[in-house]
């Protein structure tokens, strides 16, 4: 994490630029081993960037979606330097060589876990970064004038006035 934060300080990485973090971390009922490459959301420190994620969900075939909230990764110390970021995560068994039942093994991730891996960030890697999505594009962005007009109601009928 020490690298990493020295480059994002220093500005070394040009700041149009996605940063996706590729590393493992702890398997969980949300991030299971063998259900593909996880796309993560976010870590202990923070959550990463949704149009960044977007690239990596456009570009996944075998993936599962999670946060990751066990460890911290580079991309949170990108983020807080102002750079766009995202991951993708191995859901790691024995993680810092402990098994589920307290017994001391060597960590290992799923082979098609690793496959899917690969598979996405070579995809991320050859993609147009222009096809980012604009923010305004999201399914959330439109106006949803039937619900606005079935949620309305006279500023009367609140139980509150404006003061609380």
């Amino acid at each position: 994490m020490v690298g990493a934060r020295l480059i994002a300080s220093e500005g070394r990485l040009n700041r149009d630029c996605v940063v996706v973090s590729v590393e493992t971390s702890l398997k969980s009922d949300a991030a299971r081993q063998g259900d593909g490459v996880v796309i993560r959301v976010g870590d202990r420190m923070t959550t990463f960037d949704d149009l960044a994620e977007s690239l990596l969900v456009k570009n996944a075939k075998y993936a599962q979606r999670a946060l990751m909230s066990a460890g911290g990764c580079e991309a949170s110390a990108f983020a807080a330097h102002g750079y766009r970021v995202t991951g993708t995560s191995l859901p790691l068994g024995a993680w810092h060589n402990m098994e589920d039942d307290g017994s001391l093994a060597m960590e290992y991730v799923s082979a098609l876990d690793f496959e899917a891996g690969v598979e996405l960030v070579t995809a991320v890697m050859h993609s147009d970064l222009e096809q980012l999505p604009p923010r305004a594009s999201s399914p959330l962005s439109a106006h949803p004038d039937a619900e606005a007009e079935r949620l309305a109601v006279d500023e009367g009928d609140w139980p509150l006035d404006a003061n609380g």
